[in-house]
């Protein structure tokens, strides 16, 4: 699909025109995060929670560009992108949030501009928008160097983020309270032996710790999320349940 990009403009206010981001993402931790984010880019922050939300909001509204969670209630990421292209005929942007590489052709082919992998990159989300929004008029991804490995500490985590240790603190507070709600929800889902819903809480779990880079729980509900979704081995999953525990306990004490 060919997409023309308009020309923008290089940083957050320029030309007197103040850009308008739009962040399509049902998950309130990460509508958080993302916000924060590109607020300390110097960018307008518009949020939408479900498909039929984003199609209104871009009716309504001459947005920027579009950051475009993939797994979306009532209408997902792929499938909206198609409907603003084909149907609304906007031009703006369109960059996925994924969970893996693996969805990048259906997201290039749907008419998005590029993506990100989650846990998301800061670098890398700032260098995907700035350049998209300078209106380089190619579609296709922008080629940086392969993601080094996750590591943490609290004040690694902060640098690595560019954030005041308040508001980090903020997040991970957050984060450590729908934890509480997410474990739950893995205990009924497995004891009813639901593994769909064992992947949809430890995909929750995965993608918030990732983008706070607290790994231990990151790698260890990714772990989870891929067994749920595999072979379904109940006692595994346990395990990995009582080192998400007790990995959240350690993160209690050194917070």
């Amino acid at each position: 699909m060919s997409v023309e990009i308009v020309p923008q403009y290089t940083e957050g206010e320029s030309a007197g025109k103040e850009l308008k981001i739009l962040v399509a993402e049902d998950e309130p931790l990460a509508q958080k995060f993302l916000s924060m984010i590109l607020k300390n880019f110097k960018l307008s922050v518009e949020i939408a929670s479900d498909g039929r939300e984003i199609i209104e909001k871009v009716k309504k509204d001459p947005y920027d560009l579009i950051l475009m969670d993939l797994q979306m209630p009532v209408m997902g990421g792929v499938e909206v992108t198609k409907i603003i292209r084909e149907q609304l005929h906007k031009t703006m942007p369109i960059l996925a949030l994924t969970a893996t590489e693996d969805d990048k052709e259906k997201c290039l082919t749907a008419g998005m501009n590029d993506y990100l992998t989650k846990p998301i990159e800061v670098a890398e989300l700032k260098d995907k928008i700035f350049y998209w929004l300078k209106g380089v008029p190619q579609v296709g991804p922008v080629n940086r160097k392969e993601k080094k490995a996750m590591k943490w500490g609290k004040q690694e985590a902060i640098k690595k983020l560019g954030i005041p240790e308040g508001l980090y603190c903020e997040l991970v507070f957050g984060f450590m309270k729908q934890f509480a709600s997410a474990i739950q929800d893995l205990e009924r889902a497995l004891q009813g032996r639901n593994f769909e819903e064992v992947a949809k809480a430890a995909h929750f779990i995965k993608g918030s710790a990732g983008n706070l880079r607290i790994k231990e729980i990151y790698m260890t509900a990714k772990e989870l999320e891929t067994v749920a979704k595999g072979d379904q081995d109940t006692g595994v999953i346990e395990k990995q349940m009582g080192s998400l525990k007790n990995a959240m306990g350690e993160l209690g004490k050194n917070i």
